[in-house]
This record gives C-alpha cells, sequence and structure tokens, in this order.
C-alpha cells in the first residue's frame, strides 16, 4: 500500500487550530489584523472574507486563519480591509468550530461529536482528487481484505485488514493484510467510508473519509475534502476516537450547515479563478 498520501494528508493539520483545542490562544495571520469598528458598514462584528470563485463569507475574526490576505478593489483603498465595501480576498481560510461555538455562547458545536482538529474552507473544486481516491481505494480495499460492511446510516465502509479467524474482533497477523495488521482490535483498524446518499458538489460524487493507523502517541485521524458546490470545497480533519460511526453522514451534514452559514452572498464578487 502506497501510504504517501496519508502522510501528506496529516501534514496538512493546521497548527493553530490543534493549539486552540489544547488551550492556547488563536488569532487571525499576523499580517492581518481587523477591527470592525472601522468598517462604515457595520459586518455584525465579522469579517468579509472572499475566496477566488467569488463566494463571501461572513466569520469572527478570532480563530480565524487566512492563507492569505489581499483585495481585489483597488477603487476600496479607503476602506478597512475585511469591511463589507472592502473584503480580504484569500484562497482558503480556516476556523474552528469548537472556537466558534464558544464565541457565539453555545454550549456544544453544532455537529455530531468528534473532536475536529482542522476545517478549512477553499475557493476552488481542488479537494475533488482526494474524494475520487477515496471512492476508488474503497475497492481496492475491499477486494483484498474482504472485510466490508455498512453503517446504520447505510455508509459503505471496509477496514484495511482481515479478521482473525483465530481471535475474533482482532486484525490476522499477515504480511499482506494492509495497515493495522498487527493483530490489534478491530476497531482500531484502518479504514475508508464511503457516503453513497451524501452526494456532494459539482459532479455529485459520493462523501468520503479514511480513518487510518495511530500516530506515535497513539492518536488516530480521519479526513475527508469534497467540493460542496462549484468554487467551494470543504475540508476537515477530526479524531477517530469516540467517534460514532453509525452516525457519519449526520456528522458531516452538521459540519457542511456550519460552513454554509457562514455565507454571505450579499458580498460575492467576481469569478477570479
Amino acid at each position: 500500500m502506497n501510504h504517501r498520501f496519508f502522510h501528506l494528508t496529516r501534514v496538512t493539520l493546521f497548527l493553530p487550530l490543534a493549539l486552540f483545542l489544547l488551550g492556547a490562544p488563536v488569532r487571525a495571520a499576523p499580517f492581518f489584523s481587523f477591527d470592525p469598528a472601522a468598517c462604515d458598514e457595520d459586518p455584525g462584528g465579522k469579517v468579509i472574507v472572499r475566496l477566488p470563485s467569488g463566494l463571501a463569507f461572513a466569520v469572527p475574526y478570532e480563530g480565524l486563519v487566512l492563507s492569505e490576505a489581499g483585495s481585489d478593489n483597488p477603487d476600496a483603498a479607503e476602506v478597512t480591509l475585511g469591511c463589507p465595501g472592502n473584503p480580504v480576498r484569500t484562497s482558503t481560510f480556516r476556523f474552528s468550530p469548537q472556537y466558534l461555538a464558544l464565541l457565539e455562547g453555545r454550549l456544544d458545536p453544532p455537529y455530531s461529536g468528534g473532536a475536529i482538529y482542522d476545517l478549512s474552507v477553499i475557493g476552488s473544486n481542488v479537494s475533488v482528487s482526494q474524494q475520487r481516491w477515496r471512492i476508488e481505494f474503497i475497492d481496492e480495499i475491499g477486494a483484498r481484505t474482504r472485510n466490508c460492511g455498512a453503517t446504520a446510516e447505510g455508509v459503505r465502509y471496509c477496514l484495511a485488514c482481515r479478521e482473525d479467524s483465530a481471535r475474533p474482533g482482532h486484525c490476522v497477523m499477515a504480511p499482506d493484510a494492509g495497515t493495522s495488521s498487527d493483530g490489534r482490535d478491530l476497531d482500531r483498524a484502518a479504514m475508508v467510508l464511503v457516503d453513497p446518499e451524501n452526494l456532494t458538489g459539482p459532479d455529485n460524487l459520493p462523501w468520503a473519509t479514511d480513518c487510518w493507523r495511530e500516530e506515535d502517541n497513539g492518536t488516530r485521524f480521519c479526513n475527508a475534502a469534497y467540493p460542496v458546490m462549484d468554487g467551494l470545497s470543504i475540508a476537515y480533519t477530526f479524531l477517530a476516537e469516540g467517534f460514532d460511526r453509525d452516525r457519519v453522514r449526520e456528522f458531516d451534514l452538521d459540519i457542511r450547515r456550519e460552513v454554509l452559514g457562514l455565507r454571505a452572498s450579499e458580498y460575492d464578487g467576481d469569478d477570479m479563478r
């Protein structure tokens, strides 16, 4: 099995958001400061962010991380960057749903459990390549390990190891059984999940995620990335521990609602891709 993709996925884990979850403060990128009081038009305390596809969002400044911060409106030089009259242009922004829930006084984030370490909103369809890879790879895993099933919601999953007939509930110890084939509990086995009922993006591809073997400290992560619509992708990383596999569709749809709830279509601009 080629794990290069998964190593690349793991290194995209955005450290500032992880640090917030561990108790460290998070602010926007150091080259961008924002004071909503400086805006002529009240943005409701939010930064107006516009992606290359022209889609705009109103996002709290605290906890917001931008890939870059610029303006696509040279006529708005006198308007504070991030205000409604001069949205900040960025290719990607990241935020923590946990942090956002805290800022808005919600006791719990709106998604159904699971600790999200990175939630990225991307102004292109770039995530479709990862999505297609996962959709194809589940068939490869299934053919090799013959250890697949479906959740209560009908989400298909395949584990990257075979069950040991001598030790039910454990992975078989064999060199060709794939990741996590060292005799551990099946609950710790790597897996790919594909939801044929949760279609995303302009190509209507099934939602998919992968959950792979532990880091050195025993932590396991799951990764999902896909276009929501043309010009808007999301990518997120979450902890596998404690994750309810039978509520994976609900989990994803809650995350998607959180992102789309930040949309500020009145500030949409031209598609600059």
